[in-house]
């Protein structure tokens, strides 16, 4: 795995970035990079949190913001209805 690059896709600032990394050393249990950013991690992030193309990166991406947007909806749609039966609580 050395000379081999990993990506990883998030947001930063509002803005979606591309970081890559690439594979200088292989510990026991980790993949240690180049000197920018994350200095290593684990083998077990590759596929999870890492990706070996772009395109498996953006893809984890889209997923988690999807994930995240459903899970907002559902507590929106919920705080409203609290909100509701918070007004119309009989308070006599």
């Amino acid at each position: 795995m050395i000379g081999k690059t990993l990506y990883k896709a998030k947001v930063r600032d509002d803005k979606i970035i591309m970081e890559s990394r690439t594979i200088e050393k292989v510990g026991r249990n980790l993949y240690h990079f180049n000197k920018k950013g994350t200095s290593a991690c684990f083998k077990s992030d590759v596929g999870v949190v890492y990706f070996l193309t772009k395109i498996e990166a953006i893809n984890f991406l889209i997923k988690k913001l999807e994930r995240s947007i459903d899970m907002g909806e559902k507590y929106v749609k919920r705080e409203k209805q609290q909100l509701i039966d918070a007004k119309n609580f009989p308070v006599n």
